[in-house]
C-alpha cells in the first residue's frame, strides 16, 4: 500500500518545488498532496502518514503554525534545506573581493543561507544581507537570491538567481525512515538527488545520519512493544514516552518535559522508590490492572534517570504462561496422537473412538489397564486431540516419589520454605500446566494426605505452594492412569471415594495385548520400522506369540522386537527366543508344534511338559549321559516346570515309543537318541 505525504508550506511554489523532488526521490511508491497558506488550503488536509513543514519564519520553524491544522498525533518532519553544487559552483566563478547582497524572505532566513554558504567555503565574494522590510538597502551592484528574484530591491541591477534551496539528505533519511521506505535510500534516484547538493564533509553528514538512523529505530522499536516504557532524565522529566504508555496512560505527546509525578501522583519521594519484578506496584486506570516497574538508568555507575515499564496485568501473566509452556515442552510435551496408536482390532477401534470423542470434553479422565498397554500414549494423544493441545502437557509417575516430594512437584515452593528449598522458589507442575493438561500416572499409588490436597485442587481450581499464603488460581485438566482396581482400593479405605468420582468422570478402559491378539503383527511391523530393522517369523514363532498371554503387553512385544533386531537375524525360530521367554511358555503351559520326522507331515504337538524333558535329556546328550526320574525332576524344577514322578514315567514312555529316548534299567538312567537329539534341534527349522 502507498504511504503519503502532506506538503505545507507558506507559498505554493515552495510546496510543489518540494513535491517535484519528492518524486524524484521516492518515484511512484508515495501519493504527495500539497497545501499552503497562500492558496489558503491548510482546512483542507487530508489524513496522511507524514507532513513536511516547511519553515519559512521563527513561528514556523517551531512548527507552531501548522498543529492546529493536523490530525491528532501525526508524525511531522520539518524541511532542511541546503544549496545545490550548481549554484555553488556558480558563485565561485566571482573573484576574490566580490560584494554582493544575499536575499532572502526574512532575517532568519537570510542569515541561514549567509551561514550555509560560509560552510561551503565560499570566501572569495564579501555578503551583505538582505530581506523585505529593510529600511536600509547595502550599496552594491550585485544581488543573490535563492528562488525568489522578485525580493531583490529593483535599483540592483545586475541579479543573479540561486534557484531555491533542496531538501536536505537528512530530511530524505528521516521521511524515508519514518515511512518505513529504506530501500528507497539504496535506489539510483536517491544516488542522483544526493550527487546534486553542495556537501562539505560527508563524515559529518553519515555521522548525523547514523544518529538520526538510531534514533528513529529506538522509537521504532519502543513503539513496537506491548509493554509501556517512559524514560527520564536525572531530574525526573519525562524525556521520552512510546505508543503503548501513552494509550495506557490516555496521555498524548504533550507530556514530554513533564515531571513524571504530574502522571503518577504517588510518587511523592525524592529519589524515586525502585520498583523490579516481584516488588511491581499495580495500579488501576478504568478497567485496566497496570504493573509498574520503575528501574534507575547507568552509564558507567552514574545514573543518567529513571525508566518506567507499564505491563497490563491480564497480558503479562499470558506472557508467563507462553514461556512456562516452552520451559516444559523442553522436558516433557505430548508427542503422541491417535494416529500412533496402532491396531485394526475391535477392540482398540472402539476404544480409540470413544477417546476421540472425549478429548474435546474438559472432564477429568481415569485411563484404567494393565502395565504396558500404553496409558500415557492415550493420555498424550486425548491432549493433543482437545482444545489444550497448543499447550503444555505434564506428566508426572506418582509411585515414583515420595509424599514430601511429590507434593512440592506438583505445588511448588517459596524460597526458605523449607531446608534446602533453592533461591527463588519453584514453580510447581500444575502451575507449568496452566491451561494445559496434567497426566497423573499410577494415581493409586498417592498417599491419603496428598489424596486430600488432590481433591482440593480439583474442587477449588487453584493452589498454595509449599511455604505460601496466597492461592494460585490454575486451570488444569486431570488425566490419571492405574493399573489396579480401584474400587477394591476404596472398600479397602485406601482411596477416597470423593476423589475417585472427582477424577473418574471419563473412564476409559484400555485392552490387554491378549484382548487385542489380531493387532500383534501390525505392532511387530511398526516396531521394525520405528526400530529400522527387518526379519521374518517362523509359523512356530508367530503361533507362540498368539497364544502368549502377554503379561508385559505391548511394552514386552515391543522389548521383544528390539532383542530380535540386535539378534540380526533374517528369520526368527523358537531357539532364538530368549531363554526366560522360553520358559515362560512352560509355565503357561503353552504347546509347540514340531513335525515328526520321516515322510509324514502330520504334527506332534508337544505339552510343555513334555518339552521341559526333551530340553533337560539335550543337555546330558552332549555328555553321553542319562537322566534319573529324580534327576529329571529336579532339572525340570531349574527351569522353571514343575513335574510329577507320575508324569515324567508316562512322558518317557510316550518318547520311547516314539524312540526319542532310550530307558535303561537301574542308575545309568534315560538317554536322547539321535532321533530324539534332531527332533528337539528341528522343532522350529522343520517347519521353515
Amino acid at each position: 500500500m502507498k504511504k503519503s505525504i502532506g506538503i505545507i508550506s507558506k507559498a505554493s511554489s515552495i510546496a510543489n518545488f518540494y513535491k517535484d523532488i519528492l518524486s524524484q526521490v521516492f518515484t511512484d511508491n508515495i501519493d504527495i498532496y500539497t497545501y499552503s497558506i497562500e492558496e489558503k488550503t491548510l482546512k483542507m488536509i487530508h489524513n496522511c502518514d507524514l507532513y513536511l513543514l516547511s519553515a519559512t519564519s521563527d513561528d514556523i520553524e517551531k512548527n507552531k503554525w501548522a498543529e492546529p491544522f493536523l490530525p491528532p498525533e501525526s508524525k511531522t518532519v520539518r524541511a532542511d534545506i541546503v544549496f545545490s553544487k550548481k549554484a555553488v559552483d556558480i558563485l565561485r566563478k566571482y573573484p576574490i573581493g566580490t560584494k554582493a547582497l544575499i536575499v532572502n524572505q526574512n532575517k532568519h532566513m537570510t542569515m541561514e543561507s549567509l551561514s550555509q554558504l560560509t560552510h561551503l567555503g565560499i570566501s572569495n565574494i564579501e555578503f551583505f544581507l538582505y530581506y523585505p522590510k529593510m529600511k536600509k538597502v547595502p550599496s552594491v551592484d550585485l544581488a543573490f537570491a535563492t528562488g525568489e528574484k522578485e525580493l531583490i530591491p529593483p535599483k540592483i541591477t545586475n541579479c543573479v538567481d540561486l534557484g531555491c534551496r533542496k531538501l536536505s539528505i537528512n530530511t530524505i533519511y528521516e521521511i524515508a525512515l519514518k515511512l518505513d521506505l529504506n530501500f528507497v535510500l539504496k535506489g539510483k534516484e536517491f544516488e542522483n538527488y544526493a550527487n546534486s547538493l553542495a556537501v562539505k564533509d560527508y563524515s559529518l553528514q553519515k555521522i548525523s545520519y547514523n544518529n538520526l538512523t538510531t534514533e528513529l529505530k529506538l522509537e521504532a522499536i519502543l513503539n513496537s512493544l506491548d509493554s509501556g516504557v517512559i524514560v527520564m532524565d536525572e531530574k525526573n522529566n519525562i524525556s521520552m514516552i512510546n505508543e503503548t504508555a501513552k494509550n495506557f496512560l490516555q496521555l498524548n505527546s504533550g507530556v514530554i518535559g513533564k515531571s513524571i509525578k504530574e502522571i503518577f501522583p504517588w510518587l511523592t519521594t525524592d529519589p524515586l522508590p525502585t520498583f523490579i519484578d516481584e516488588n511491581s506496584k499495580l495500579i488501576k486506570i478504568e478497567n485496566n490492572e497496570i504493573s509498574v516497574s520503575i528501574m534507575p538508568l547507568f552509564l558507567k555507575n552514574q545514573i543518567l534517570g529513571n525508566f518506567v515499564l507499564l505491563e497490563k496485568f491480564d497480558l503479562s501473566e499470558k506472557k508467563q504462561n507462553a514461556l512456562r509452556i516452552q520451559k516444559i515442552k523442553k522436558k516433557s510435551y505430548a508427542r503422541f496422537t491417535f494416529d500412533d496408536i496402532i491396531g485394526t482390532s475391535a477392540a482398540i477401534q472402539s476404544i480409540k473412538e470413544i477417546a476421540i470423542r472425549m478429548a474435546a470434553n474438559n472432564g477429568s479422565i481415569i485411563l484404567e489397564g494393565d502395565s504396558g498397554v500404553g496409558k500415557e500414549m492415550f493420555a498424550q494423544a486425548i491432549h493433543n486431540a482437545s482444545p489444550r493441545k497448543n499447550a503444555a502437557f505434564v506428566a508426572i509417575n506418582c509411585a515414583a516419589l515420595p509424599e514430601t516430594l511429590l507434593e512440592s512437584e506438583l505445588f511448588g515452593y517459596t524460597e526458605g520454605s523449607f531446608t534446602g528449598a533453592k533461591k527463588g522458589g519453584k514453580i510447581g507442575l500444575f502451575e507449568f500446566a496452566n491451561g494445559g493438561t496434567l497426566f497423573l500416572d499410577e494415581i493409586e499409588s498417592m498417599s491419603p494426605m496428598m489424596q486430600v490436597k488432590l481433591l482440593r485442587v480439583l474442587q477449588e481450581k487453584e493452589i498454595v505452594k509449599i511455604g505460601a499464603t496466597e492461592p494460585i488460581g490454575i486451570d488444569v485438566r486431570i488425566i490419571s492412569s492405574t493399573n489396579e482396581n480401584i474400587v477394591e482400593k476404596i472398600m479397602q479405605s485406601k482411596f477416597r471415594k470423593d476423589l475417585y468420582y472427582r477424577l473418574n468422570v471419563i473412564p476409559i478402559r484400555i485392552p490387554s495385548l491378549k484382548e487385542r491378539k489380531e493387532d500383534i503383527f501390525s505392532l511387530i511391523k511398526y516396531f521394525q520400522n520405528e526400530l529400522n530393522t527387518s526379519f521374518e517369523l517362523t509359523d512356530t514363532v508367530k503361533s507362540i506369540f498368539l497364544s502368549y498371554p502377554w503379561q508385559g503387553n505391548v511394552r514386552e512385544l515391543r522389548n521383544l522386537i528390539e532383542y530380535f533386531s540386535c539378534l540380526n537375524i533374517s528369520k526368527i525360530d523358537y531357539s532364538h527366543l530368549p531363554e526366560a521367554f522360553q520358559n515362560s511358555l512352560i509355565q503357561n503351559h503353552i504347546k509347540v508344534n514340531v513335525k515328526k520326522s520321516g515322510n509324514s507331515s502330520s504334527n506332534l504337538k508337544l505339552l510343555p511338559q513334555e518339552l521341559a524333558v526333551l530340553q533337560v535329556l539335550e543337555n546330558r546328550y552332549s555328555y553321553g549321559k542319562g537322566f534319573g526320574r529324580k534327576g529329571i525332576i529336579k532339572a525340570c524344577e531349574e527351569i522353571g516346570c514343575l513335574i510329577t514322578e507320575h508324569e515324567v514315567r508316562e512322558i518317557l514312555k510316550k518318547f520311547q515309543k516314539e524312540k526319542y529316548v532310550k530307558v535303561n534299567k537301574g542308575r545309568s538312567g534315560t538317554y536322547l537318541t539321535e532321533k530324539g537329539n534332531s527332533t528337539i534341534k528341528k522343532i522350529i527349522s522343520s517347519n521353515q
